[in-house]
């Protein structure tokens, strides 16, 4: 474990233009979303607002948690997996910086949206979006830094340092897995753990 931090911490450090480009993209992503959501038309404001209020009105009532944490977990690896994938790909970096953009625009989106249309927004986002936000997200940021790293040499026909491609593959691949597994388990706190917390401070 301690090996294996060591080397992704050196990772980071020689590659720390890949990590400036992903704070970069995702720091976009969330303030185009922000944007977008204080721009909204009333009408839409107040449909979206009805949807949140339904959504509440199902915690409150009782939700298949089991059901929920297929959907949030599957959601989770799909974004994460796709971007570990395409790394592994010389054409895939558009769509790695494309993904990282899309999942941080939602989250922007999110959070302003809660903000301008609820008296209990912070509450809201405190209790069921931070929560596993602070888990998904820099899983999505390391998965997205190793992507284009690896993506980058192998376009650079592996000429960087001395590692061989069977010791990278396995360094990626070690990675990979530590994101999947963060991305399991905030697909999980977003199943049982974000609900319980609603329904016992809010709803």
């Amino acid at each position: 474990m301690y090996q294996a931090i060591k080397m992704l911490t050196q990772h980071l450090n020689l590659h720390w233009t890949f990590f400036g480009a992903v704070l970069f993209m995702m720091a976009l992503g969330v303030a185009t979303g922000a944007y977008g959501a204080s721009t909204l038309p009333a009408e839409q404001l107040e449909l979206l607002n009805e949807t949140i209020g339904r959504a509440f009105l199902s915690i409150q009532s009782g939700i298949d948690s089991h059901a929920l944490a297929q959907l949030a977990v599957s959601r989770n690896v799909l974004i994460i997996g796709l971007v570990l994938f395409l790394g592994l790909t010389i054409l895939g970096i558009p769509i790695i910086i494309a993904l990282l953009f899309y999942r941080t625009f939602v989250l922007g989106f999110t959070v302003t949206f809660l903000l301008q249309t609820r008296s209990d927004g912070i509450l809201v986002i405190l209790l069921s979006l931070l929560p596993s936000s602070i888990i998904l997200i820099p899983a999505l940021a390391v998965a997205g830094i190793i992507a284009l790293a690896f993506s980058f040499w192998l376009i650079r026909g592996r000429r960087e340092g001395t590692i061989s491609l069977n010791k990278a593959l396995v360094f990626y691949f070690a990675v990979s897995l530590a994101c999947l597994l963060m991305a399991i388990v905030a697909g999980l706190v977003d199943a049982y753990i974000a609900p319980f917390l609603l329904r016992f401070f809010l709803l």
